[in-house]
């Protein structure tokens, strides 16, 4: 489990937007904030302001299913309650080889990957041995590029800081196809939990570089 850290505080820093100003003071030294894809594709983070902080998949019936049910965004969390043990949330939705090239989609805003290395965010689940794992994609969910799974991670009660290097994740022995996180890549979803009926609320969600300055 060397990829995932429970933090109480982010030395990551978070994107401007996040915190409200441009430096942040620690000690006697000032620490720039980081840089944060979807603030610096989007100019709007993932901070669950709005229900386009996620994919479309969020409302929709093709399938990957969201599998959620109570969803709303509120005083900047989302809420929702897993309807079955297999609920997805994409941080970056997948564009459709068979549809116009519009929208957040990771065909018209493709990830670095060899630049954003670390996910950060700050979720809740109402569940003792609940676990969450990541998938990202090489180019969308309806080709055969390739796709990475991850193993699971389990999560904590209460909210926790989540820092997760996928840099340093592996593909789960499962799938059938994977590749390390670098690169480009076009999807990123995240299943927040594996059980059925577990509220989950996240906070915000960063994925930044690794700046050793930063630390």
């Amino acid at each position: 489990m060397k990829t995932f850290v429970l933090a109480v505080s982010l030395c990551l820093c978070l994107a401007t937007d996040a915190m409200g100003q441009t430096v942040t003071s620690i000690g006697s030294r000032d620490v720039k904030a980081a840089q944060d894809f979807a603030t610096r594709s989007f100019q709007d983070p993932w901070d669950m302001q709005q229900r386009t902080d996620f994919g479309a998949f969020l409302d929709g019936t093709d399938q990957p299913q969201p599998n959620f049910s109570g969803i709303s965004f509120a005083g900047g969390v989302f809420s929702a309650t897993s309807s079955n043990n297999d609920p997805s949330l994409f941080l970056l939705d997948t564009g459709n080889p068979h549809a116009v090239t519009i929208g957040k989609t990771g065909s018209n805003h493709p990830i670095d990957a060899s630049t954003y290395k670390v996910l950060a965010m700050r979720m809740h689940v109402n569940h003792p041995t609940s676990q969450m794992q990541l998938f990202w994609n090489r180019d969308s969910i309806f080709d055969n590029s390739l796709t990475v799974l991850t193993p699971n991670f389990f999560t904590s009660q209460s909210f926790r800081i989540y820092l997760m290097d996928l840099s340093q994740m592996t593909a789960n022995p499962l799938a059938e196809q994977g590749f390390q996180w670098g690169g480009t890549v076009r999807t990123l979803r995240l299943d927040p939990t594996n059980q059925a009926g577990v509220q989950v609320q996240i906070d915000w969600a960063r994925l930044v570089s690794i700046d050793t300055s930063l630390c």
